[in-house]
Order: C-alpha cells, then sequence, then structure tokens
C-alpha cells in the first residue's frame, strides 16, 4: 500500500465522520427545539393555574374581572349595534365572497 491510498482511505474516514457529526447535530437541534416548546408550554400552563388560584383565592380581584368582562362584552356589542345602525355589513359576512 502507498501513501496516495492510505490518504485517500484516511479521508473517506473523516467525510463518514463529518457526515455522522452533522446528523448528530441535526438530531440535537430538533430535540432541543422539542424541549424548549415543552417549557414554554409548561411555563404557560403554570402562568394559567396561578392566574385562576388568584381568581378563586381573591374575590375582589374576581369581581373586578367579571365588570372588565362585561364591561368589553357590552362595548363590543354596542359597536356592532353602531356598525349595522350606519348601514354597514358585518366585516364577518362571507356572501359577497361566494363567487
Amino acid at each position: 500500500m502507498n501513501w496516495d491510498a492510505i490518504s485517500a482511505i484516511f479521508e473517506a474516514v473523516g467525510v463518514i465522520a463529518v457526515v455522522i457529526s452533522l446528523l448528530y447535530l441535526a438530531f440535537q437541534i430538533r430535540f432541543a427545539r422539542l424541549a424548549a416548546a415543552d417549557t414554554s408550554r409548561t411555563a404557560r400552563a403554570i402562568g394559567v393555574r396561578e392566574n385562576v388560584l388568584a381568581m378563586v383565592n381573591n374575590t375582589g380581584l374576581r369581581e373586578n374581572w367579571i365588570k372588565s368582562s362585561l364591561s368589553v362584552f357590552r362595548t363590543v356589542c354596542f359597536l356592532g349595534y353602531k356598525w349595522r345602525r350606519s348601514g354597514f355589513r358585518s366585516p364577518f359576512s362571507f356572501r359577497d365572497a361566494i363567487i
């Protein structure tokens, strides 16, 4: 065996090692992304749980939240009434979109 054959073998082994390391990196990136999504999902769930517990334990907070929710609902209903009363059709109507 001469040195050219040995260098060609080691070059092929090097190429295979690079491909394997790139595949490993791709798997690691994928699993890191999935782990980050899980962490984010867990943090959001904890935040929702804390808000619900705060609503359950604090009557003043609960009453204020109900009042503000009703206020927003009334405002939206009033704006929808004014919108229809002024002659405009609902922006959510799809009758005109059908050809």
